[in-house]
């Protein structure tokens, strides 16, 4: 859509001037405000003149194209704005003797080509990581800021001084990142504000999302007794953490053979319990635990299983029964002997006496 040419303005002022009985001529707009290669319309416009009919005209460096006119006003078309700092634009006109000017100051800008953030490598709680944001050729650079936003924080807002023509910016903040930091977008926008005769405003086509992943502290199996062939034990083990877990897989296993896996999608320290049977050939045999997410694996101090073959109860009847034997029978022994040995005593005794009495 080709530039609105104003005619009011103009021509109010026109006749202002004719009130005061003043030769005057208007520039309208006062600030011409064009894309850099666009083009934009300036309207000039003078008071009475009695007696002439004065002739308007415009003084620029600014390729131009007469456009609409009137009795009082001519439109200017500046086309194919090429140059990043013109100088202000004259409107001129003479009557009789008196020659009167008017400037348009012509300002062009460039609206931000793109707007990047860089990826942000995923760190463990506590971690620092740098925002970088890249704005692609803006002017003029002193009428813009950029701003970083984590959700609707705002971490960083930077303007910058005057700098010749368009030119590239980057803007970077140093993050250390906490738990709630996990899955946040970050954002970056731009204000590129020509107030009061244009603003624009945009963010990055493409949020960067946060992936923020904590450690445990621990990770630790409890001990497990002396265990029997083909009996159930639970097994216990130990996750301890202050931050939040996001995708822990806590897994055990026996040797090199994985038991059991359970995954939570937030966690913080916990104890997961598994039932594990015990066979023979498990005797010596390590149990560990491990606690693993996208980013990290932790494993626990290895656990020893311990298998032994409890005594059969038939055998432990049998040597009850022999030992009670045993202990029946040197008690038996031992009251012969006793008994025996008070039947030799009496029979000695009696003999003696005997003796004596013959």
């Amino acid at each position: 859509m080709g530039p609105t040419v104003g005619l009011l303005p103009p021509l109010l002022l026109a006749l202002a001037g004719a009130a005061r009985g003043t030769f005057t001529v208007r520039a309208w707009p006062q600030v011409a405000v064009v894309p850099f290669g666009g083009s934009v319309a300036i309207n000039c416009s003078h008071s009475a003149c009695p007696d002439h009919e004065p002739s308007l005209g415009l003084e620029t460096s600014l390729t131009k194209n007469a456009a609409a006119a009137g009795s009082r006003w001519q439109s200017f078309l500046l086309v194919n704005v090429s140059e990043w700092s013109p100088q202000p634009a004259l409107c001129y006109a003479t009557c009789g003797e008196q020659r009167a000017t008017a400037p348009a100051a012509v300002l062009v800008y460039r609206v931000p080509e793109r707007v990047v953030l860089e990826p942000v490598p995923a760190a463990a709680v506590g971690e620092s990581r740098n925002l970088t944001c890249r704005v692609a050729e803006a002017a003029p650079l002193a009428n813009l800021t950029v701003t970083l936003r984590r959700g609707g924080e705002t971490l960083r807002t930077q303007s910058f001084g005057a700098a010749a023509g368009s030119a590239s910016v980057a803007v970077s903040h140093l993050l250390t990142v906490g738990p709630g930091d996990h899955g946040q977008d970050v954002t970056c926008c731009f204000n590129l504000s020509l107030e009061p005769h244009e603003r624009f405003f945009n963010c990055s086509a493409v949020p960067v999302q946060l992936t923020v992943y904590a450690v445990p502290e621990k990770v630790m199996l409890e001990p497990v007794p002396q265990m029997a062939p083909g009996k159930n034990y639970t097994v216990t083990c130990q996750v301890e953490s202050a931050a939040v877990i996001y995708n822990l897989t806590v897994t055990l296993w026996r040797g090199g053979e994985k038991l059991a896996t359970a995954t939570f999608p937030n966690a913080t320290s916990m104890a997961v319990a598994y039932s594990v049977t015990a066979r023979e050939q498990d005797h010596g045999e390590n149990l560990t635990c491990q606690a693993s997410g996208p980013l990290f694996t932790r494993t626990s101090a290895p656990v020893t299983m311990e298998v032994v073959e409890p005594p059969s109860y038939v055998l432990l009847a049998l040597l009850l029964m022999l030992l009670l034997i045993a202990v029946l029978g040197g008690a038996g022994f031992i009251y012969a002997a006793h008994y025996h040995a008070e039947k030799c005593g009496i029979y000695h005794l009696l003999r003696w006496q005997n003796k004596d009495k013959s």
